[in-house]
């Protein structure tokens, strides 16, 4: 590992703008409030950042875009038994993982039955900008569209439908802000090379913060983000991407800054696929990394693996018929 000074580290978090136009027609727009700056770093100007292997590092900024990023949080009668991780992409409104809602124990179907969002004893509440334990708010999900509908035990769940819109009862991006969408043409040339190491991929991984970062709260507690992360291959609704993550994650978004001067949602990452066989995999996929395997949820070494997001043109239509509902 290494020690950077603030200098080299601010440089290090710097995005180029992205030079694709913005279309009304697919897109959605990104919202600021007035009264909340941008910043590109996820620490204030004076913080140090270790880098090492793992390219993480804590989000202890409420600047825009991070104020939009926060912890989905599930709970029987009150207490806390899962989390994921969601985006504010509307006034009142939560972009996660369908799995986060209607996960394999239960059948693929939703965890809170509808009409029993607000007084049911199962609960998902989201906390938004969630630093060591810290978030001003809180809210509830009292309505929900997700990609599994159809998904059953002898239904298998299709991974470019790996999608989830929960809708708050609180209108958390008025004061948080929220994030809009690119659907981009990757049969374009220099679309791909130009998000080349420009993503960012933020989430409440269930090992983070990590040792070297501890003093920033429990596991699940503050964010991490890898910045500098790239989309290296689609097709077939899905992404392939290289963001570190690990469980809890679920439900980050990937995000990317514009040369209209805004960050865009470019994909929604959703877990990883690995092998203990490395020519199962491209060279470009044969590092070790580390994946959540065993039924103790132990983290172990896999030879190789890939990272997959699903494509924005998965969920856009019905996010924005989602947003612009009232």
């Amino acid at each position: 590992m290494q020690a950077q000074s603030a200098s080299p580290t601010t440089a290090h978090f710097a995005p180029i703008p992205i030079a694709i136009a913005f279309n009304p027609a697919t897109d959605a727009a990104t919202y600021r409030p007035p009264d909340r700056e941008q910043s590109d770093l996820p620490f204030s100007d004076d913080t140090r950042a270790i880098i090492g292997r793992d390219q993480r590092v804590p989000v202890l900024n409420r600047s825009f875009p991070w104020s939009a990023i926060g912890r989905i949080d599930w709970a029987v009668d009150g207490e806390e038994i899962g989390q994921c991780t969601g985006t504010l992409i509307g006034p009142d409104l939560v972009l996660t993982n369908s799995h986060c809602l209607a996960p394999e124990e239960a059948n693929y179907q939703p965890i809170i039955p509808r009409g029993t969002e607000q007084n049911g004893r199962i609960q998902i509440r989201f906390k938004p900008s969630l630093i060591e334990g810290v978030s001003t708010r809180t809210a509830t999900v009292i309505d929900y569209d997700y990609g599994w509908k159809s998904a059953s035990p002898s239904n298998s769940p299709n991974m470019a439908d790996d999608w989830a819109l929960l809708k708050l009862d609180q209108r958390l991006g008025d004061i948080y802000g929220y994030l809009g969408w690119r659907i981009l043409d990757f049969t374009q040339p220099n679309v791909m090379s130009q998000l080349d190491n420009q993503l960012r991929l933020a989430g409440y991984s269930g090992e983070f913060p990590t040792e070297q970062y501890r003093q920033f709260g429990a596991e699940n507690e503050t964010a991490g983000v890898h910045v500098g992360c790239s989309i290296q291959e689609v097709g077939q609704g899905i992404q392939l991407h290289n963001c570190d993550s690990m469980g809890g994650a679920s439900g980050s978004a990937l995000i990317a800054l514009f040369d209209d001067g805004n960050y865009y949602i470019v994909g929604l990452h959703r877990g990883s696929v690995s092998s203990d066989e490395p020519n199962h995999f491209p060279p470009a996929y044969r590092e070790v990394c580390q994946v959540r395997r065993d039924e103790n949820r132990q983290y172990v070494a896999a030879p190789a693996c890939r990272n997959v997001s699903v494509e924005v043109s998965q969920w856009a239509t019905q996010a924005a018929a989602m947003r612009d509902s009232q």
